[in-house]
């Protein structure tokens, strides 16, 4: 089979490798730096599973720019390029799936396209009537940042969306899940287990993924609620997070307190299902928006006012922020929680410290704020140097080169983890 990989980010990455075995994988993308990378044997994106596994083995993928367009002898088209959050529309930007598509149309391929990005409810079938001579299927992605491969080797199901009965679609998809087990299966033929297979229409595998996401957010707002009653009553939240997660119904995953919800996926996809839910039956899913907000904001006047206090009599308080990433393991600032909080604060005369490098210099620090507080924004290189500026530090999650400086450090992280 020839396989085209439109996106080379973690779900792309990762799709490409385990689609290698006996196909022929061409990765497409705007990124020449991923693209050179991924044609060298190389993890094109920083991922300490996807790394670990080209340094480990032998990876052969095709890459070009996208702009070169589709080769028409494609068997599949694998979609997996971004659908960020546009605010102006409420709804995810499927702009990059479209230009995708149209690339697809020009090259008279007869491929079938596989839509990964996390796309609305309704809109794989959207584009199955807008291009009635082609067959497309909507396979969700259950990747966490930073073990994408680990993920992708050992998925607890495969779920592929497919519209109506129509014989080549029904087809399509079950060669494309039996190419997605195979790939599995030689890539860890020692300990190989068939993963579930299930088939389903396409609106329903859409909201297969917004829901699962969106129900992690709600268990992640759940215990940060839990950990602000303990806050306010004085309590330990690590010890009424072990007696609550022993019950087995609850589980002891998902269960760290944190500033709040943050990533690629959760803040979008939890807002898209809000949007896509009529009241009152989408009343849940407003509130767990709603109770992330209000996480961020409690922890920024919670530092706001440790600021003040400590800083001097007309003196601009400081705070500093270790690391912006949403996960430790990842270099993806977007939509982190901790930024969101750094972006209220100074709303207020506050000035800012930023260690965070994943950051090069300044300007690239500058990018992620509103230019009107540019001034007030200092990323600083050096360790030590930063600790020595912050007589606060925010920390979303905990790192043992603050010890020595614990008593400055604010983090809601009560057990050393994601």
């Amino acid at each position: 089979m020839k396989i085209i990989i439109a996106g080379l980010g973690y779900v792309g990455s990762a799709t490409a490798v385990l689609l290698t075995g006996q196909n022929q994988v061409l990765a497409i993308g705007p990124n020449q730096e991923r693209l050179d990378a991924i044609q060298k044997g190389r993890s094109p994106i920083k991922d300490p599973s996807l790394e670990a596994f080209f340094h480990s083995r032998k990876i052969s993928i095709l890459a070009r720019p996208l702009q070169e367009g589709i080769p028409a002898d494609a068997d599949y088209v694998v979609v997996a390029v971004p659908t960020d959050w546009s605010p102006d529309q409420d709804s995810f930007d499927t702009h990059h799936i479209e230009d995708v598509v149209r690339l697809v149309e020009e090259s008279h391929s007869q491929a079938a396209l596989v839509i990964r990005s996390t796309v609305p409810v309704g809109f794989t079938r959207q584009l199955s009537q807008r291009f009635p001579h082609r067959v497309f299927l909507f396979c969700p992605e259950f990747l966490r940042e930073g073990s994408a491969m680990q993920d992708a080797l050992y998925p607890q199901r495969i779920v592929i969306g497919r519209c109506g009965t129509q014989k080549e679609a029904i087809a399509k998809a079950e060669i494309y899940g039996n190419l997605m087990k195979e790939g599995i299966r030689q890539l860890r033929p020692e300990d190989y287990t068939e993963p579930p297979l299930l088939f389903m229409e396409t609106e329903e595998a859409e909201a297969v993924k917004l829901f699962s996401n969106t129900y992690l957010a709600a268990r992640v707002a759940f215990f940060n609620e839990l950990d602000a009653f303990a806050e306010q009553k004085g309590l330990d939240a690590a010890r009424i997070i072990q007696g609550v997660c022993l019950d087995y119904r609850i589980g002891n995953t998902y269960n760290n307190p944190s500033f709040g919800y943050g990533g690629y996926c959760l803040p979008k996809d939890s807002r898209q299902l809000r949007h896509d839910a009529e009241s009152p039956a989408g009343s849940l899913l407003h509130a767990v928006v709603k109770s992330n907000e209000n996480r961020k904001s409690c922890v920024a006047q919670r530092l706001l006012e440790t600021a003040r206090a400590k800083a001097a009599p007309g003196e601009r308080p400081v705070i500093g922020f270790y690391r912006l990433t949403a996960k430790t393991e990842s270099e993806d600032i977007r939509s982190a929680a901790i930024l969101d909080i750094a972006r209220q604060l100074l709303e207020e005369d506050i000035f800012i410290v930023l260690y965070e490098p994943t950051l090069a210099d300044q300007s690239q620090a500058a990018q992620w704020f509103p230019s009107s507080v540019s001034e007030r924004i200092r990323l600083e290189a050096d360790l030590s140097a930063f600790k020595d500026a912050c007589p606060v530090i925010a920390a979303n999650r905990w790192d043992e080169v603050l010890e020595d400086v614990r008593e400055k450090v604010y983090t809601r992280d009560v057990f050393g983890m994601d």
